[in-house]
């Protein structure tokens, strides 16, 4: 199997485990935290991990003055859309609990959102890029900007 450059630049490079990560599982931990502050989506290493482990993902709570406890495992394919969806509608300590459809839409509109978010900032980096730029040429990604 041949990764392209597409297939790369879905992965960045994390630092304190030494291991390239996915960046939509980054977005969705970034979404589960902002949802619930106390709420981390959590990654194990493959060389931390059991030899039969299939569960490499966890949410955990961890609220202020209170034991830590795991709220789901999940294996890798299972962090995307769908772990959004399972963690709203199963929120009990809302209200108004999501119904399985609006609780899917609302996840998938989040992480849309998000990933929008991210573009229009490197959008916004690169055009301020180029106009504190001394040059009278700027060339970014092949293209030439005048």
């Amino acid at each position: 199997m041949s990764l392209t450059s597409t297939d790369l630049n879905a992965y960045i490079y994390d630092a304190d485990s030494g291991y390239f990560i996915s960046e939509e599982h980054r977005r969705i931990a970034e979404i589960i935290n902002d949802y619930n502050p106390d709420l981390y989506l959590t990654w194990i290493p493959p060389d931390k991990r059991d030899l039969d482990e299939t569960e490499p993902f966890a949410i955990i709570h961890m609220a202020p003055g209170k034991p830590q406890y795991v709220v789901r495992r999940c294996k890798d394919s299972e962090v995307d859309v769908r772990l959004l969806q399972w963690l709203w509608s199963n929120d009990t300590t809302k209200h108004d609990v999501l119904s399985q459809l609006e609780a899917f839409e609302a996840a998938q509109r989040a992480l849309k959102l998000k990933e929008q978010l991210e573009k229009e900032e490197a959008a916004n980096d690169v055009a301020s890029a180029i106009v504190r730029s001394p040059l009278n040429t700027f060339r970014h990604n092949g293209i030439k900007f005048q």
